[in-house]
């Protein structure tokens, strides 16, 4: 994931160990510093989880990938779907409508050609 905006890293962050899955990721402590850097908000594991999942689902990651995902955090793809994805309603729904759309373009040529 890269941020659309340059961001310094910092490179001393301290991290309080509360929750295992993420804390103990390597990449935790400095990951941290440059969200609170670049957004000048603090963060904690479960705002990590809901931007991944969320950035994720935003670009069509498949069921397998969001299901290892979902088994690394420590947690089930439900959890996962109730709890992390930030996405809008009409974001979620908008796979059915385009299913939807190219089902009706589909019957519309069908009945051209009779």
């Amino acid at each position: 994931m890269q941020p659309p905006f340059k961001c310094a890293r910092r490179t001393k962050a301290r991290v309080k160990r509360t929750d295992a899955i993420v804390n103990d990721a390597p990449y935790f402590g400095g990951l941290r510093g440059v969200v609170e850097h670049c957004i000048g908000r603090k963060t904690n594991p479960h705002l990590i989880r809901d931007m991944i999942v969320t950035h994720l689902k935003n670009n069509n990651s498949s069921d397998a990938e969001l299901e290892a995902l979902a088994i690394y955090m420590g947690h089930s793809v439900e959890m996962q779907r109730l709890h992390y994805d930030r996405r809008s309603q009409a974001q979620k729904v908008a796979p059915a409508v385009a299913l939807l759309e190219r089902t009706n373009a589909r019957m519309s040529r069908s009945n051209l050609d009779k």
